[in-house]
């Protein structure tokens, strides 16, 4: 009897149902599958958890205990009781939770407190179409243990991070207000305050755009001075000019492609929010509702290229039984070959996120407009590239120039089926040497403008590009300041208590707000993925930079609480 344990229980009826485990039981109130000779059952997330027992700072020492000993974990005795109930009914353990680090690492957890009694494999999947499952069945690998070591590392130094560094701050308001930080939560939070003091600092300076209008007789053009003009003089000796007679000295022309690619985590997230200003983290739990509904493969994924062996023609058959991609759908499959465009990044673990052919039937609004966009992107990889011929004239009157620019659209490609960019079009007939006559000049006089605040979006983005964080942490990790109340609002501004955190932390223990210490962890967690570091290595080391960090926070313990008592006394 083989016991196959998921990460959640949509997934276990998933696979139960591709296994033809058609036999539900239950057991303290949650079900599992059966037939001769396998079991399914669920976790319900990390069934597991760090805690210390120590009290103050520096904490070092940490344990794994069931998750339901923390506070609103309760539910989580119920699944541990069950799953250790069924592996005494089993021979063999088959761990089938998500394949990452998240994933790897609950499933090991599973294995090593509850069935370390049990010969123990996993199967890897990136979709739950009854296909991929029954393969995955059929072809179980071993655990990753390098990937168990990455996620277990990532989990201490998060924990032992975050609880020291709270821990100080907490101390330092003498425990009158909830606070917390964090390995990435820190540099994220610093990351809004150096915004906020790019904004109060900016000085806006004055400069003016300049049009000059031309007309042929019958249509009216607007060439714009080719740069922007501060000095009050100079506009003034521009718009002194008042040629009658203008001639297009040069039209410039250059063909520009515009490729596609699919989608990975990070640029649908991006995606749905500048379409639907969907926030990143309900992106991704709108993604994993579908990936559970089998409608699309695993949404957790950097990857911009699709598995190989993907049968395209099938699920673009399927996709076509969909009447809004039905035209869509026949005209590629009347293509002899179908071969998709694709992006550079690569994930190991997963491919990129496309729609399983599956055809969905109950969606909420919010999950019909992510399953478009994933399935619009995945249908225009295999259109033509969207080709614009971008146009460019130039007036050129006394050393002073002026352009005119529009675009022609020469072929739509993938526009036609992903039809969210916008090529501005103008319906405009110049040719070099043509003549134009003199209306008018057009002044608007304009001020620069602030480095814009950061959106959840754009946030997501920036950490990304920065290392820090995973795939799957980022868009977490950006609520979590807002649960702290460390920022509000769309974009985000920095509160007056995200202010005074991050003038402490700066002041005191500016490592703490560190983009390179932080990236540096990252890195080595990346390389106990690889195996070239080893976990306990990568511990203590962060271990060392904890204990010097929370040692020079003590030092300076009354200063800080000094700066603390005279910011409560003035407005910040």
């Amino acid at each position: 009897m083989i016991l196959i344990v998921t990460e959640k229980p949509k997934a276990a009826e998933r696979i139960a149902k591709a296994l033809n485990c058609n036999y539900r039981k239950k057991m303290f109130g949650i079900n599992y599958y059966m037939n001769r000779d396998i079991i399914v059952t669920s976790a319900i997330g990390h069934l597991y958890e760090l805690t210390t027992n120590d009290r103050g700072v520096p904490v070092l020492n940490y344990e794994w205990v069931e998750a339901y000993n923390i506070k609103g974990k309760d539910y989580t005795k119920r699944y541990i009781d069950l799953i250790k109930y069924l592996s005494y009914k089993a021979d063999e353990l088959m761990i089938a939770t998500d394949y990452d680090i998240e994933g790897e690492l609950l499933g090991f957890n599973i294995y090593r407190f509850i069935c370390k009694h049990l010969p123990v494999s996993r199967m890897k999947f990136s979709s739950l179409t009854k296909s991929e499952i029954i393969n995955a069945f059929r072809r179980p690998i071993e655990i990753n243990k390098n990937l168990v070591d990455s996620g277990e590392a990532r989990h201490v130094l998060d924990f032992l991070w975050g609880l020291n560094v709270s821990r100080c701050l907490m101390l330092a308001f003498n425990n009158e207000l909830t606070l917390s930080a964090g390995r990435v939560q820190s540099p994220a939070l610093h990351l809004i305050f150096e915004r906020e003091e790019e904004i109060r600092n900016f000085k806006p300076k004055t400069f003016y755009i300049i049009k000059l209008i031309a007309t042929d007789g019958l249509k009216e053009y607007e060439f714009e001075y080719y740069k922007k003009v501060e000095n009050p003089f100079e506009l003034s000796n521009i718009i002194s000019l008042r040629p009658r007679i203008l001639r297009v000295n040069l039209i410039e022309r250059k063909i520009i492609s515009y490729k596609i690619a699919p989608f990975n985590l990070s640029d649908l997230q991006q995606e749905a929010y500048a379409l639907y200003k969907l926030s990143p983290k309900k992106t991704l739990e709108i993604a994993e509702e579908l990936y559970l509904k089998s409608l699309i493969s695993y949404p957790r994924t950097d990857s911009q290229k699709f598995p190989k062996g993907l049968n395209f023609r099938y699920i673009i058959q399927m996709l076509s039984k969909i009447p809004i991609y039905e035209n869509y759908c026949k005209k590629l499959l009347s293509m002899k070959v179908l071969i998709p465009k694709e992006g550079k990044k690569t994930d190991d673990a997963h491919p990129c996120i496309y729609p399983t052919g599956e055809i969905p039937t109950r969606l909420t609004k919010k999950e019909a407009l992510v399953y478009d966009l994933i399935v619009r992107r995945f249908l225009a990889c295999f259109y033509d590239d969207l080709k614009v011929l971008h146009n460019r004239a130039w007036i050129i009157i006394n050393d002073h120039k002026f352009k005119l620019e529009w675009n022609r659209i020469l072929n739509k490609g993938w526009l036609e089926v992903y039809y969210f960019k916008t090529i501005d079009e103008k319906n405009i007939n110049l040719r070099e040497n043509c003549i134009l006559y003199f209306k008018r000049f057009h002044v608007k006089k304009e001020r620069t403008k602030p480095p814009s605040r950061y959106t959840r979006a754009s946030l997501v983005k920036k950490l990304e590009s920065l290392g820090l964080g995973t795939k799957s942490t980022r868009a977490e990790i950006v609520e979590k300041l807002f649960l702290r109340k460390y920022v509000e609002g769309e974009p985000m501004r920095i509160t007056d208590i995200g202010i005074r955190i991050i003038n402490i932390l700066k002041k005191y223990v500016p490592e703490i707000c560190s983009v390179e210490l932080t990236r540096r962890f990252e890195e080595k967690l990346n390389l106990i993925e690889k195996g070239i570091l080893k976990k306990e290595d990568v511990i203590n080391e962060a271990k060392n930079e904890i204990v010097k960090i929370v040692r020079k926070f003590l030092d300076n313990i009354d200063e800080i609480r000094r700066d603390i008592h005279e910011t409560n006394h003035r407005k910040l």
